[in-house]
């Protein structure tokens, strides 16, 4: 399997399903210190160089919805599940765990670099609509397995069998994902445990606070592969000023966990080995706030948001027809492919 790591490794494969979900109860939380610091196909695959090799992410796009509530995702009830929280799955791409009141969500395919295909896309749009549900969850983490990547973008088996005809439907599709962390109405911490590029970089900037270290790469190299960045940059807009977001977006350079802390991409830095522990204890402590006033706080901050969101859609849809249009992302793809084969 191939997928992007911090050091250009490549994707994986999957298919689309719903996969069953659980918490498994684990009240053994070791706890580190912290530096505590100011519908239907998946969405987009890119290519991009980085340090003199080609590596892989993907665009994050969100579509056209009612404003909010994550009810309006497609197949998120609304009703309560308190019973979500006694049972327990681990699947191949998606582990669970219930730390106290805290929700623990590992994206599990570390040979892969945690490369997002449409099982793990569906598995986690699922897991987050039953946390949000369930009364014995206050907030949630989501992190990656192994110590390599968080997440290293979209699955790079699955994009290279795309073409032109397949943008529309492939950037709707992975709406759901985002909107689903944005959508939370409980806290949300991303806990960068190793590179984040492209949809997992934006996974994070959907979460409401990021915790990582000094030495991780993280960016997205959309423009490296031929493609237009829009709605990294978009998403960028929530978190930095326009100067950081042009030259990151326009170089498509991944930076260091320090730098990203120092512009303001990330909420805290701690020691690569208690980055989960971090932001588990920043989740806990915001687990002790009100869930009313949690829920129509994070509402308020959405609607300040969402039309700058939801319109990246339908202009990343034109502009990535033009991208493959031109024929650049193919052929930027078919070289790393023909490189890992060697």
């Amino acid at each position: 399997p191939l997928a992007l790591a911090a050091d250009a490794s490549g994707g994986a494969t999957g298919n689309w399903f719903a996969a069953p979900t659980g918490i498994v109860r684990n009240a053994n939380t070791n706890r580190g210190d912290t530096n505590r610091g100011d519908t239907n196909r998946p969405d987009i695959d890119l290519a991009s160089t980085y340090n003199s090799s080609l590596a892989l992410a993907i665009i994050c796009t969100p579509a056209r919805q009612d404003p909010t509530f994550i009810s309006n995702i497609p197949g998120f009830s609304g009703q309560s599940k308190s019973a979500f929280a006694k049972k327990s799955t681990m699947s191949s791409t998606l582990n669970t765990e219930l730390r106290d009141s805290t929700f623990l969500i590992t994206l599990n395919r570390p040979k892969s670099y945690n490369a997002i295909n449409n099982e793990l896309r569906s598995a986690l749009i699922e897991t987050l609509k039953q946390a949000n549900v369930d009364d014995n969850v206050r907030a949630i983490v989501i992190t990656g397995a192994g110590d390599k990547a968080f997440c290293s973008g979209q699955d790079l088996e699955e994009t290279s069998r795309y073409g032109i005809d397949d943008v529309a439907a492939w950037l709707t599709a992975a709406h759901a994902m985002y909107r689903a962390v944005r959508a939370l109405d409980k806290p949300a911490v991303a806990a960068f445990n190793g590179v984040a590029a492209g949809a997992g970089f934006q996974i994070g900037l959907c979460c409401d606070m990021r915790v990582g270290y000094p030495e991780m790469k993280i960016g997205q190299p959309e423009i490296k592969a031929g493609l237009a960045s829009i709605v990294g940059t978009t998403l960028m807009t929530m978190h930095v000023g326009i100067g950081h977001n042009i030259e990151l977006s326009l170089s498509g350079d991944l930076i260091s966990g320090q730098r990203a802390y120092d512009i303001g991409l990330l909420n805290r830095l701690a020691p690569r080995e208690s980055v989960l522990d971090t932001a588990v204890d920043v989740a806990t402590e915001l687990a002790q706030r009100g869930p009313t006033a949690m829920r129509l706080t994070k509402q308020r901050l959405r609607s300040l948001t969402d039309e700058a969101f939801e319109s990246a859609l339908p202009v990343a849809i034109e502009t990535q027809k033009q991208a493959y249009a031109s024929g650049e992302p193919q052929a930027a793809m078919q070289r790393f492919l023909q490189r890992r084969k060697k």
